[in-house]
Formats: structure tokens, sequence, C-alpha cells
């Protein structure tokens, strides 16, 4: 019952990375 999307938070702002 939980999203994915929240398990790896950090792949939808690559920019974050410093890349």
């Amino acid at each position: 019952e939980r999203p994915d999307r929240h398990q790896r938070p950090g792949r939808r702002s690559p920019r974050r990375r410093g890349r």
C-alpha cells in the first residue's frame, strides 16, 4: 500500500545530485 515514487526520492530531481 505504498507508492513506489516515494520509495526513492531523488529520481524525480536528478539536478540535486549535482550532475
